[in-house]
């Protein structure tokens, strides 16, 4: 009655799952036929695919010691297995599609509980593969119970396997975003770009489930131009970005992982741009500073690239150019760069003000007198002083421009030579313009 009892406990628990791709389940009567490493050997037994969740609770015996899971998926990505076993000397074993084994594990127990909890995950690309639980001895009318659950997510990729070498190599325009995996059976990716003048390409890779890996670049020829390796940082992921001078010419971008090691796999976003990234530093005007005049301004502009190659308007930046020009103030050009490059930058050129003439220096009994030029486009005018061999100071702002002359109280005393410049400002839109001071005139006092 107990053997009747088991073996209805076990036709219950001989459910079967399909999740992203299609899982069956064959039972097969000696654990002997998955070792010959073959598929037709994995698939002999009567298999079927059944509906259901992604949860197997199932048992061992003497006479189905062990049960062989066929899992087909449609795109690369990631196998997470979760195996909770309620007795000791179970293994989990992967195969490919051709029956050759990828990796056994041997399930941990805790003979003290009575159970044990594995969790194991394989990057795959997309294929058949056989899931294989088997546990070394099986007593007769003994059930030896698990729980198998799995999930299989997608890497999303967008590169175009196969691109194992460089003949498969795909091909990058100016700019990429790749979403590629390093699998078990996929050791490396590699993507072509064609240079069409000397450039700083920008490089990045970044993984959350990569423990390390390689990037290489290769020249037409084969030769290595630059490399790195890879590793995961103090937060668990990989996240590095480089960039890169290179000549003109066809390169190849090598991404590989170490073949020795299992874990090295994973998915990965590979970041490439061979537009070169441009600011202010690579644009000039003939002129940054004006004087009043009345009269147009237009300073000539000059783009160079990181490499000093002189660039062409409309081809490689558009610029707009302010309206007016004329005007104390400040004008900026505005640049955005195009085609081969990148990146947006300004620069400004300031007309000020016409710079004012000290007329004359008269000593008066309480100081000396300063009068100067009155200026018709200034808000007013700043008066320095300088005593013998001292430093200019400020000693007055005037705030009327129509005010043309000043008494230096502070210019009295006796055996001392005063020299004085005067400079005339506007204020727009808050800012203060100054012109370039006056020519100095000095007077002494007895």
């Amino acid at each position: 009655m107990k053997r009747r009892d088991n073996i209805l406990k076990w036709i219950k628990r001989a459910a079967l799952i399909v999740g992203t791709g299609v899982l069956c389940l064959a039972g097969t009567k000696m654990k002997t036929q998955a070792a010959e490493n073959s598929s037709s050997a994995l698939e002999s037994s009567s298999s079927a695919s059944l509906a259901g969740s992604n949860t197997i609770n199932d048992s061992l015996s003497s006479d189905r010691d062990t049960v062989t899971y066929t899992l087909d998926f449609n795109t690369d990505g990631r196998l997470n297995v979760n195996i909770a076993v309620y007795a000791s000397y179970f293994h989990v074993v992967l195969y490919d599609w051709d029956g050759d084994r990828i990796e056994n594990k041997s399930c941990d127990y805790n003979s003290n509980l009575g159970f044990g909890k594995n969790y194991y995950s394989w990057d795959l690309i997309k294929g058949m593969y056989y899931l294989e639980v088997y546990r070394n001895y099986c007593r007769d009318g003994e059930f030896y119970d698990y729980s198998l659950t799995w999930d299989y997510t997608s890497a999303n990729s967008n590169e175009i396997e196969p691109n194992d070498n460089y003949a498969q190599a795909q091909k990058l325009g100016k700019e990429a975003v790749i979403y590629g995996q390093l699998a078990i059976y996929d050791e490396q990716d590699i993507y072509s770009i064609n240079l069409a003048h000397q450039t700083t390409i920008t490089l990045g890779l970044k993984s959350d489930k990569l423990e390390k890996c390689y990037i290489t670049i290769y020249n037409e020829d084969g030769d290595r131009e630059w490399y790195d390796t890879l590793y995961t940082n103090n937060l668990g992921s990989i996240d590095e970005k480089y960039n890169i001078n290179l000549d003109s010419g066809l390169y190849y971008i090598y991404v590989s992982r170490s073949s020795a090691y299992i874990p090295y796999t994973g998915p990965y976003t590979l970041t490439y741009s061979s537009k070169m990234n441009l600011g202010a530093h690579n644009m000039s005007l003939s002129a940054t500073s004006y004087t009043y005049n009345g009269k147009v301004k237009t300073p000539n502009l000059i783009v160079k690239d990181n490499f000093g190659r002189v660039l062409t308007k409309g081809v490689d930046y558009v610029v707009t150019v302010p309206n007016g020009r004329k005007k104390i103030g400040t004008y900026t050009y505005n640049i955005t760069f195009t085609g081969d490059y990148k990146g947006t930058a300004t620069k400004s050129f300031q007309i000020k003000p016409a710079k004012t003439k000290v007329i004359k220096l008269k000593k008066k009994s309480n100081g000396i007198r300063v009068t100067w030029k009155k200026s018709s486009n200034a808000s007013g005018y700043m008066i320095y002083r300088r005593t013998n061999d001292g430093s200019y100071k400020k000693i007055k702002t005037i705030k009327s421009r129509k005010t043309c002359s000043y008494l230096d109280k502070g210019a009295r005393y006796r055996w001392n030579r005063y020299y004085y410049k005067v400079v005339a400002y506007k204020k727009v839109a808050g800012k203060t313009y100054r012109s370039k001071a006056s020519k100095v005139k000095s007077i002494y006092r007895r």
